[in-house]
């Protein structure tokens, strides 16, 4: 039987406001969302695309332990900020600075 090798995948969704009900601003982004292509860091670091000129808020879901580091030219490494796995995560960056993630394995 043939086995294939799990995939390290990084999903980013990207948001332009903070969500509202009633009036008012809650702690959840407004769909609908800017979805990129998934991160694949099975073979190591790897940084997204350029975030939307008008992003504000992304959302980051990672199917293994990782750690992630924002700018724009970001290199992740063990020492950034960790992800659990399965967890989403919600990060606010500055709109129109080119701003990428990059993410990388962290056992």
């Amino acid at each position: 039987m043939l086995r294939r090798k799990r995939a390290d995948l990084l999903y980013i969704s990207e948001y332009t406001v903070p969500g509202i009900s009633r009036g008012l601003v809650v702690q959840i982004a407004q769909e609908s969302s800017h979805d990129q292509v998934t991160a694949d860091f099975t073979s190591g670091a790897q940084q997204s695309a350029a975030f939307q000129p008008t992003t504000n808020i992304v959302r980051l879901w990672c199917s293994v332990q990782c750690s992630v580091a924002f700018g724009t030219d970001p290199t992740a490494t063990n020492a950034n900020k960790p992800l659990a796995a399965g967890v989403p995560e919600y990060f606010g960056v500055p709109p129109g600075a080119g701003w990428k993630v990059s993410v990388t394995t962290n056992p």
